[in-house]
This record gives structure tokens, C-alpha cells and sequence, in this order.
């Protein structure tokens, strides 16, 4: 509370104010990007393009929405000189050069959902396409989150425990979460899910049972100690309740439809049987998550999307294969190009049996 009281901002709406500062998310939007600096998202025209990590300086009337503070009127005043350095230069010039081939690879929206789902950008998806996730609440795919840092830093344990002993593949799994913290932008979603998964792989590397429930509380605590003002960010409330949800829900939703424990199919009968195997984790995961996150949506968002819970169901168990897929591309690619292309190929048969279901039942 304390530290709340010496952060939070001194204006009211109706106020014009100048925010500077880097760029922390993009999208581009028709003829307008969608551009966000610390609490304030704002429109500006689509060109010139402006980018994550990119430094300016912008004029507007402060405003609030649904989903926090905007800027009405926008105009930029300056654009910094200064470019990144160091480790986040390195790393931002590898996501300019990972997003340059799968736009070389791929034709839209199947190179922009890819981008999504590996980097969580939004930056070039169709906004019809876009339209489409929003109406069945697919949308949190192209939000970097807790599966990107589980995807990186458990695939790095997995690689390298067996080549430099567990330990050291532990330390070298918190650095690669760090890394790609940095690489997709200090977003609420990606910093809790960095937090908890580097709780998580501490307590490995101590020989101790992580607590997810405390991960979780400890990841909000250290995130608002950081920024307290992260509180009433909706992005920030939804990841909660998301991961909440999946903690205190999916096993037990698990545990009704697995047609293989009798003890449920004689209580609640069979009717997991109706449920294919290879989509009960995602229709679990997604239930779970919908639990807890609808009251919000509807509360902030006046939204519901009555097909959400069929539509996650039946794309979710792609993504796995896609973010796979999505890596060995940018991985072969860098080092051959037409190797890579070869790559993207395969990675393209998933790809387009998501965007056919999204825009299947988002076109209702």
C-alpha cells in the first residue's frame, strides 16, 4: 500500500499529459496501430510504424476505458535517438530477424498467428482475423504466457540436463526465461508466468516441492512491489484468474470426464466417453480457465462467447506442435534459409487447420 501511494499518477481524465518512454506492445489495426507505453495504450495513424522497443514521446487527453487508461488525440512529439543495448539489443534484433522469416515463409494470417504464438506479437494479424479470435475467445493464443515460458524453459532443461547435469540446466533454464521476458516484452501475462516458472525451477534445483498456489501469490506480491499500478490492469487480473482457475479446477474437470476412472463414471456417469482423447487436457485447461476469467469479461467487457469453450477445445492441442514447429523453423532458417522453408511446410498443415476453425465458427 505503501508503495502504491508513491507510484500512482497525479492526473485526471480529461487532463493532457505527455508519456515517454519504450513502446511495450503493437498491433497493427486497418489503417492505425495500437501502441502501448507503461499504462497507456493509444491509436496512431499506420504509418510511420512504430515498434516494441522503439522510444518516443507522446501528447494526448488522458481517458478511461474498459481496459484502463488511453490517450484520445494522440501526437508524438519526439522519437528518442538512443537505440537498445547490450543483451536487449541482441535480442531485439533476433526477433526482427525471426519475424522477417516467417513473414518470408508463411502467407497471412498463418505467419502472424505463428509470430503470435512464438513472440506474442499482434503486430501484422488481419483485423478480420483478429476479429475472429476476440468473438471465440481464442485470442489469449497470441498472448505470450505461462505455455511460452513452460515451452522454453522446461525444452532447455529437457535438452541439457543430460549433457551438463541437472543443476547447471536449471540455472541455464532461468536464463533462457529471462532472455525471452526480454525478447517479448515486460507484458503482465509473461512476467507472472516468469516468475512462477523460475519459483519452480528453483525449487527444483533446491530439491523442494513447488507450491503453485504460492508461486502464484508470490508472482502477483513481487510484480506489484515492482508496479503497483499493475492491480487494475485487466491484462494482469485476467492471468490470475486464468492460472487460478487451472489450478483449482482442471483436475478435478479432468477427473469427471476421464471415462477411465470408474469411481467418477459412476457418480456423475460416462459422459466423458463423448469427450476424444486427444482433446480432454484442452477442454479441461479451457474450462478451467473460463471459470474463473468469464465473471471479469462480462463485468469489464460486457463479453461471452457461448462457442468459446468448443472452439479452445478443439484448436488448443495444436499449439504445442505449432510452438515446436514454430522454433525449428526460426532455428533452420537462420542458419539455411531454403532449409527452413522445407520446415515451414509441415508447420503450416497445423497452422491452417486453426485459422479454418477460427474463422469457421468467428464468421457467426
Amino acid at each position: 500500500m505503501i508503495r502504491y501511494d508513491t507510484v500512482r499518477l497525479s492526473f485526471s481524465e480529461g487532463q493532457t499529459v505527455r508519456v515517454e518512454g519504450e513502446i511495450s506492445d503493437s498491433q497493427i489495426e486497418g489503417v492505425r496501430q495500437n501502441l502501448t507505453i507503461g499504462q497507456f495504450k493509444f491509436y496512431l495513424n499506420r504509418f510511420p510504424e512504430y515498434q516494441y522497443g522503439d522510444k518516443i514521446k507522446v501528447e494526448g487527453i488522458v481517458q478511461q476505458g474498459k481496459s484502463g487508461w488511453y490517450l484520445k488525440d494522440p501526437k508524438v512529439i519526439s522519437e528518442f535517438s538512443g537505440q537498445p543495448s547490450g543483451l536487449k539489443k541482441i535480442l531485439v534484433d533476433f526477433r526482427k530477424r525471426v519475424l522477417s522469416l516467417y513473414n518470408h515463409y508463411f502467407s497471412e494470417p498463418h505467419g502472424s498467428l505463428l509470430a503470435g504464438m512464438i513472440l506474442g506479437t499482434k503486430n501484422s494479424l488481419d483485423i478480420n482475423f483478429f476479429e475472429a479470435l476476440r468473438k471465440t475467445s481464442t485470442l489469449h493464443v497470441v498472448v505470450a504466457s505461462g505455455t511460452n515460458i513452460a515451452f522454453f524453459g522446461g525444452g532447455t532443461l529437457f535438452i541439457f540436463a543430460s549433457l551438463i547435469g541437472r543443476k547447471k540446466a536449471i540455472v541455464l533454464s532461468l536464463f533462457c526465461i529471462f532472455c525471452y521476458t526480454v525478447l517479448v516484452g515486460f507484458q503482465p501475462p509473461i512476467v507472472r508466468a516468469a516468475i512462477m516458472g523460475a519459483i519452480a525451477f528453483t525449487a527444483q534445483a533446491l530439491g523442494r516441492e513447488a507450491a503453485s498456489w504460492r508461486a502464484l501469490f508470490i508472482a502477483a506480491g513481487g510484480m506489484l512491489l515492482i508496479n503497483p499500478l499493475w492491480l487494475w490492469d485487466l491484462g494482469f487480473q485476467l492471468s490470475f484468474l486464468a492460472t487460478g482457475g487451472i489450478l483449482g479446477f482442471e483436475e478435478r474437470i479432468k477427473g469427471v470426464v476421464d471415462k477411465g476412472d470408474k469411481e467418477d463414471r459412476g457418480r456423475w456417469g460416462s459422459w466423458g466417453r463423448f469427450v476424444p482423447g486427444v482433446f480432454k487436457d484442452s477442454f479441461s485447461t479451457t474450462l478451467a480457465a473460463q471459470l474463473a476469467v468469464t465473471p471479469l469479461l462480462f463485468i469489464k467487457l460486457g463479453q461471452f462467447s457461448p462457442i468459446s469453450l468448443l472452439v479452445n477445445t478443439l484448436v488448443l492441442w495444436t499449439v504445442p506442435f505449432i510452438m515446436f514447429g514454430g522454433v525449428l523453423t526460426a532455428l533452420v532458417g537462420l542458419i539455411y534459409e531454403p532449409l527452413g522453408q522445407v520446415v515451414a511446410w509441415f508447420v503450416w498443415l497445423p497452422l491452417e487447420y486453426f485459422v479454418k476453425i477460427v474463422k469457421l465458427f468467428g464468421s457467426y
